[in-house]
Order: structure tokens, then sequence, then C-alpha cells
């Protein structure tokens, strides 16, 4: 069982929770509207619209939810799409449209959704990603550095809280550690998890030193 987000510590670098299992399981142990911002990569082949309606009850209203996906579409009921940096094809989100993306290469696509359409904390900010950090591997393919920096800093302040469903080996949990926010982190795989606990770990002494 997941404790109440909100329950837990806050220190300097930011406290982290990090949970082994499906993310479709413990999200609903998740407070409603606990949640920040959600910066994620959901894996290929995931019944993602059942992913975003468990992600909508989670976030704050003013909150933003990024989505890293490849040129698939992904439509669901009550998001509600934004501006983003390059012009694609339009994509539906039940009632709303999203009419622009992030085109990152490589056939990806970062979206960017709010629960409601009343204003959010997001900041517009260009989206350098000249230096990618990323070493995939037959294991695993994490997020570039540079483009979780960029989700965080546009849309989340110091001491938010951040939740990634599918963490991986913890790109997004140790970029939170580093500016000061608060994680949550979810994978299936327990080698996955143990991964990025030791990952986190790292860059949080390198922060406190």
């Amino acid at each position: 069982m997941v404790r109440s987000v909100r329950s837990l510590e806050t220190a300097p670098h930011g406290s982290v929770l990090i949970q082994t299992g499906d993310c479709l399981d413990i999200l609903p142990t998740l407070d409603a509207e606990s949640i920040d911002a959600v910066i994620t990569s959901p894996p290929y082949g995931l019944p993602l619209a059942r992913v975003l309606r468990a992600l909508h009850r989670v976030l704050v209203p003013d909150g933003t939810c990024w989505v890293l996906l490849d040129s698939a579409p992904i439509a669901t009921e009550g998001w509600t799409g934004h501006h983003s940096v390059s012009l694609t094809e339009p994509v539906s989100f039940g009632g709303w449209t999203l009419g622009d993306v992030t085109d990152v290469g490589s056939d990806e696509r970062l979206y960017r959704l709010h629960p409601t359409d009343q204003p959010s904390r997001y900041v517009a900010a260009p989206l350098d990603l000249t230096h990618d950090d990323r070493v995939i591997s037959d294991l695993y393919a994490p997020m570039s550095s540079a483009l979780v920096t960029h989700c965080l800093t546009t849309s989340t302040c110091l001491g938010d809280l951040v939740l990634d469903p599918f963490c991986g080996i913890g790109t997004t949990g140790r970029i939170c550690s580093e500016w000061g926010r608060s994680f949550v982190g979810i994978d299936i795989d327990p080698m996955r998890v143990g991964l990025a606990e030791a990952y986190i770990a790292r860059s949080v002494t390198r922060v406190m030193v």
C-alpha cells in the first residue's frame, strides 16, 4: 500500500518514494489531486487510456502531465491539450483537441496535457535537446535529462510533488532531487526499481555534498 503522498517528509533535495508494482494498481491508492506534475514515457502496447484516466484523478487542477510517446495517437476523456513547440496533425482527447506537440526526434513526441481548461502553472520556454545524455541498452531506454529538466522547470515549483508511473531507472527522480522537487516513482520491474534507487541516491549524495 502506498502512503498518502502528502505525508512524505520533505528534505532539501526533495523526498523520494519508489514503489514496485503495476501503476494501474498503485495509482488508485494515491490521494486525489495530490500530484503537481506527471513526467513519464509509457512502454509500448500499454492500455494508455486507462493510465491517463488514473493520472487525471491524482493531478491537481492546475498541474501538467507530460507524456513522451512514439507517433501513435492517444485519446481519452477529461484532458485538455495546449500548444507546445511544433505543429503536427491533431490528436483527439475526448471533447478536446491537441493541435500541437513537441517533436523530439526519433519518431518521439512530447505531449503536454492538463486536467482542465483553467490556467495552469506551465510557463512556455524553448526546448533545447542539443545535449542528449541518454544511454540506451537492451534493458532500458531512459528519457533525456534535458527533456525531463525542461518539463520540470516549466511546470513545477520548488517543493512540488512529481510522479512518474513508469520510472524505469529513475531519470525523472534524479532530476527532481537535483531541482528540489519531491518524487513518487512506480515501476513493475523490481530490477529497474533497484537501479532507480541507486541512481537517485548517487544524485542526492552529489547535491548534499
